[in-house]
């Protein structure tokens, strides 16, 4: 009878023993991440807690991410999976709650790739091996910050062009102060008139003036770029395009060879026209943008 409570301890640490582990939040995060890869948004927003699924709506998540994706111009994204990691609750990680970091690489038509790391984190629903892990979503598990009400846009922002180095430090390619000259449509009277008056000025013909002007970008109140000259020519023109009715100009700046090399050797840039624009449109051109002229050297 001695016996029974060794046996009893026995019997009882068996049992133990053969309890059935609570399952690990990685599986559930890789699942989500694979489903994101294949963009099935409909399994995505299975994986997200119900709790999740009432604070967001399924208008905030199965229809918000097509159309993230769209403005991205989204072609593909990769997702690396991280390892969980679970919150201190007594002294000791919490079981109900867990981390999991997200290395995200979206691969964009416009803008080529861009890597982001974000946090996904998940809660454990039910109990031990009945119950499962569910993601606890929000917005920022797509971007960083994307917080509630904030919109993703892509937005266009004017850039200027680099300068050209030699191995040494030199200058090959670089800027000095400039302006462009141009019209405003609407301040026109006759366009013909116009557009032969400019010409000779601009060393441009009238037909390619015009051109200019009937850019489908063009509005009546905007300036429209036709030439542009180095500052010191712009002082010898200013009194012959000060009686042109509608010229305007604006500083800018001009490319500069500084060693004598020309822009056939380093290439140089023009503006794009409407076949240009069409070709290019999924990297964002638009007509009248400053690209590469083809075949002319290093920018080309």
């Amino acid at each position: 009878m001695r016996l029974a409570p060794a046996l009893l301890f026995v019997l009882a640490s068996a049992l133990a023993g053969c309890e059935a582990a609570q399952p690990q939040p990685d599986a559930a995060a890789k699942a989500y991440a694979a489903a994101w890869q294949k963009a099935d948004y409909q399994a995505m927003w299975a994986l997200v807690s119900s709790e999740a699924q009432q604070r967001v709506g399924a208008e905030g998540f199965v229809d918000r991410l097509p159309r993230i994706a769209e403005e991205m111009t989204l072609r593909s994204l990769e997702v690396r999976v991280g390892p969980s990691s679970r919150p201190l609750l007594g002294g000791s990680p919490d079981p109900k709650r867990a981390t999991v970091p997200l290395d995200i690489t979206f691969h964009t038509q416009r803008v080529g790739d861009v890597r982001r790391t974000t946090t996904l984190s998940l809660v454990f629903i039910g109990e031990k091996d009945k119950g499962a892990w569910k993601i606890d979503w929000s917005p920022e598990a797509i971007l960083p910050s994307l917080s509630p009400g904030r919109l993703v846009r892509m937005i266009r922002l004017a850039t200027t062009r680099g300068r050209i180095l030699a191995r040494d430090g030199s200058e090959l390619a670089t800027f000095v102060e400039g302006a462009e000259i141009g019209a405003v449509p609407g301040q026109i009277r006759s366009e013909d008139g116009f557009a032969q008056s400019l010409a000779p000025v601009v060393g441009l013909t009238a037909d390619q003036i015009k051109a200019k002007l009937h850019q489908s970008w063009v509005q009546p109140d905007l300036f429209v770029p036709i030439r542009t000259v180095s500052g010191a020519a712009l002082d010898t023109l200013k009194a012959r395009i000060a009686v042109i009715e509608g010229v305007a100009s604006r500083a800018t700046r001009v490319r500069s060879y500084p060693t004598g090399l020309a822009s056939q050797t380093l290439g140089y840039l023009t503006d794009a026209s409407e076949a240009d624009a069409q070709k290019r449109s999924a990297r964002g051109v638009q007509a009248g943008d400053l690209i590469g002229k083809a075949d002319s050297g290093l920018e080309a």
